[in-house]
């Protein structure tokens, strides 16, 4: 009776795999990808708020921690990726520690121009060389909720950007376009979209957290509105939006975590 109970279950883990069209040996590079591109994200809005005029003390801990992460992941990457991504790995990687070391000088308290040009550069040099990567499959479903995760980082960044005026109207056409997708990508990740390819979310658990970063995005999307627009946003309005993004993307985790334990084999 056990034996019988236990291939059930493994037959169910094994359909959830297939419906979420993703092996296990497909997830963790993909998945590190995502984080880097996150990271990257995160460490140009610390440095941005500070440019802001935000206090500079959590946003050098932010940068601290990002960068560690983000020098960690591409020690893994080199690992598990293919000996022919070697080369774009690493000057990933010595563009992301030139990106650190600017962000950090930033906080440090130097506004001039070579710093902030190298973050303004760097960071959209090390996320191309990062989605040259992410070809590596991964499955729709999971590819859905990464690419949320890094749509809304991006907007966050984008929405700090375009306060101080770093960024132009490709910045603006960028936030509308994440500002457009993120919801509806939310919504067929809960409920299912032919259109994007998903299915509806395999369990109660991972609907819910999808459904708590849907609600951090309602209550972030006029501000974003707001600066499609062309309205001037305050410091409070990116600080909101930040606490807003940082919210969502520990909703996105927990259904990443979700996700997770439905393809470790029962037992």
């Amino acid at each position: 009776m056990r034996r019988f109970a236990f291939v059930l279950a493994l037959m169910g883990a094994l359909w959830v795999i297939q419906v979420l069209g993703v092996r296990a040996d497909e997830v963790r590079p993909a998945a590190l990808v995502s984080n880097q591109v996150v990271h990257v994200h995160r460490i140009v809005k610390s440095a941005c708020l500070v440019l802001s005029g935000a206090p500079p003390e959590v946003h050098l801990e932010d940068i601290s921690t990002s960068s560690a992460a983000m020098r960690s992941g591409f020690q893994a990457l080199s690992i598990d990726s293919p000996r022919s991504d070697g080369t774009l790995i690493a000057s990933a990687r010595r563009d992301g520690d030139v990106l650190t070391r600017a962000a950090l000088q930033i906080v440090a308290g130097d506004r001039h121009s070579v710093a902030v040009a190298q973050l303004l550069r760097k960071g959209p040099l090390v996320t191309a060389r990062l989605e040259a990567l992410s070809s590596l499959p991964g499955g729709a479903f999971l590819q859905a909720i990464h690419d949320v995760r890094v749509r809304s980082q991006r907007a966050q960044r984008d929405l700090c950007l375009l306060r101080i005026g770093l960024v132009g109207e490709r910045a603006v056409r960028r936030l509308a376009a994440d500002s457009a997708a993120i919801p509806d990508v939310l919504a067929g990740l809960q409920d299912g979209n032919r259109r994007l390819g998903l299915d509806r979310a395999p369990n109660i658990h991972i609907k819910v957290a999808i459904g708590k970063a849907a609600s951090k995005w309602r209550s972030l999307a006029p501000i974003a509105q707001r600066a499609v627009d062309g309205d001037t946003l305050d410091l409070r309005d990116v600080q909101v939006a930040s606490v807003l993004v940082d919210a969502m993307l520990g909703n996105l985790n927990e259904a990443l975590g979700h996700f997770d334990a439905l393809r470790k084999p029962p037992g």
